[in-house]
């Protein structure tokens, strides 16, 4: 009987596990976000061109520098007091707000279950 509960709070812990890492919102129009902030502000240009969509890529790399500028005089990704994201359907768009009252309005695609910042609107 020991052994059943035992059996039974495992399976409920590995339930609770796996819905938690389902719920995971790494895959977030949000979270692409703060990905892209980050590698912006870290002048990291491949994950920069990872997170847009492909086609797109080029385009916007030469930005790059630009809005690596821009993002650090706005106080980088410490400077990031909100984001708030609005969904259509395989659309999203992701309002930024950082502490210095500017906003900034990205647009994302879901490609294949994965979330890609467009030029696209």
């Amino acid at each position: 009987m020991k052994k059943i509960q035992i059996l039974i709070g495992v399976i409920i812990i590995l339930f609770i596990a796996g819905f938690s890492v389902s719920c995971d919102k790494k895959g977030s129009p949000k979270s692409v976000i703060r990905q892209f902030y980050k590698a912006v502000e870290s002048g990291n240009k491949e994950e920069f061109k990872n997170l847009m969509v492909p086609g797109e890529d080029e385009v916007m790399l030469i930005f790059a520098d630009k809005a690596k500028g821009m993002v650090e005089a706005k106080g980088g990704t410490s400077g990031i007091k909100k984001i708030e994201e609005t969904f259509e359907n395989d659309k999203a768009i992701v309002k930024t707000t950082f502490k210095d009252g500017t906003t900034e309005e990205l647009h994302l695609l879901n490609i294949d279950g994965e979330w890609r910042i467009t030029l696209e609107k």
